[in-house]
């Protein structure tokens, strides 16, 4: 092998060097993103009571803080703040932790996003009220008022304008 063979065999060999150092480099920065990325901004967006309608409900977040929107017939545009949940949270009393990818708590409301294959989520059951579950979602609703409550699928859709006016819980079910 020549001289010359071999300064271009050493340059290959480096330049491979740090083509895969660079390309190390870059998908630990790629997956830092990606893990410190709140896993709660995957609420944000438009979410109606069925596949396909009209949104009735919109989650942003301001800085650290969720916010979920909606517009009532007399109270106009509400925003309600609304703040991530941890698992420990949902336990309620059970020895087993809720596999969540998500959960916002708010005031008489707790939404909650699911893994898609979760044995929990009732809209996955084939045996599902499909007038209140018309089909499966990873994001539910749950609200309480009182004694009183139910859990909902919310639908995400495009961003829209402007929300539908909320009627009230005879709007979800």
């Amino acid at each position: 092998m020549t001289v010359n063979q071999q300064k271009t065999r050493v340059r290959f060999r480096r330049s491979v060097a740090w083509i895969l150092a660079g390309t190390v480099f870059l998908l630990i920065v790629l997956s830092y993103k990606q893990l410190s990325r709140p896993a709660c901004d995957e609420w944000i967006g438009d979410y109606a009571a069925r596949p396909g309608e009209e949104a009735l409900l919109r989650i942003e977040r301001e800085g650290d803080v969720y916010i979920l929107i909606r517009h009532e017939v007399d109270n106009g545009e509400v925003r309600e703040p609304l703040d991530p949940m941890s698992a420990d949270e949902l336990l309620d009393d059970q020895d087993n932790p809720v596999p969540i990818i998500c959960a916002l708590r708010g005031d008489g409301v707790k939404l909650i996003k699911l893994p898609s294959d979760s044995s929990i989520n009732p809209t996955e059951s084939d045996n599902r009220n499909t007038s209140i579950y018309p089909a499966a979602t990873q994001y539910l609703m749950g609200v309480s008022v009182g004694f009183a409550g139910g859990v909902v699928g919310l639908y995400p859709v495009p961003h829209q304008a402007k929300l539908k006016i909320f009627g009230g819980a005879s709007e979800i079910e």
